[in-house]
C-alpha cells in the first residue's frame, strides 16, 4: 500500500506522503494499526463491518463483505494511490482496491479494483452511494500472483495503472473536491490464507 503525491507535475516519480506496508502484529485490526508514514486508518462512517479489516503476514484482509477505510493524511485532490493485491486462492466474488477523493461524510469517491467475478480491472465513481462503472479492462489475474493497482486523479483526468502501466484516462468531473485516500474491500469475506 503506497499513497503518493506529486510535487512537480512533470516529474514521473511520485513522492509518498503516506505509506503503509501493514507490518504489524497478525490479527491487529486496521483501525488499531499505524503505518510507516502518517497512516492512521479510520473506518468510513457509511460502512460498519461486523469484523474490521485485519492485518496478517504484511497485508490486510477483510473477513466480511465490505469495508471502506481512509487514512488520516490530509485531504488531497490530485493524487496517485496504489495498493498491492495478492489473491492467494479463488474464493469467488472479491474486489479490493484503492480509493481516492474519498469524502469522509458521504459515500463519494473514485475506486479502482480487480473484480474476480468479471475477470476485469474496473474503475468506478461513487457519488452519494450511487456507483457508476467508468472503465473495465478484462485481464486474467491468476491466483498466487501479486499485482499493483494504482488510481491516478489529476483534475478531471482519472485512470488506473496496473503494475505501473497507466491505462487510457477517463474524463470525469463528478468528484472534484479534495478528499482522503484509502482502501475499499468488497465481495466475499476472506482470511489471511485465502487472500
Amino acid at each position: 500500500w503506497l499513497l503518493t503525491r506529486r510535487r512537480r507535475w512533470r516529474s514521473r516519480v511520485p513522492l509518498p506522503f503516506t505509506a503503509d506496508g501493514f507490518n504489524g502484529a497478525d490479527g491487529t485490526f486496521i483501525t488499531a494499526h499505524r503505518g510507516e508514514l502518517d497512516a492512521d486508518w479510520l473506518l468510513h462512517p457509511g460502512h460498519t463491518p461486523a469484523t474490521p479489516v485485519t492485518i496478517a503476514g504484511g497485508g490486510a484482509y477483510a473477513p466480511v463483505s465490505v469495508g471502506l477505510y481512509y487514512t488520516s493524511a490530509p485531504d488531497i485532490e490530485d493524487a496517485y494511490v496504489e495498493a498491492e493485491i495478492d489473491f492467494k486462492s479463488n474464493v469467488g466474488n472479491v474486489n479490493y482496491g484503492p480509493a481516492g477523493r474519498l469524502s469522509v461524510s458521504a459515500n463519494t469517491m473514485y475506486h479502482a479494483r480487480y473484480n474476480t467475478s468479471t475477470g476485469a480491472w474496473e474503475l468506478y465513481r461513487f457519488v452519494a452511494g450511487v456507483a457508476s462503472l467508468l472503465q473495465s479492462v478484462t485481464e486474467a489475474f491468476p491466483t498466487g500472483q501479486k499485482r499493483r493497482l494504482g488510481l491516478k486523479m489529476i483534475g478531471t483526468s482519472i485512470c488506473m495503472a496496473v503494475d505501473g502501466v497507466e491505462g487510457a484516462p477517463v474524463t470525469d468531473a463528478s468528484v472534484t473536491a479534495a478528499g482522503r485516500c484509502g482502501l475499499r474491500f468488497g465481495g466475499l469475506g476472506i482470511t489471511a490464507t485465502t487472500g
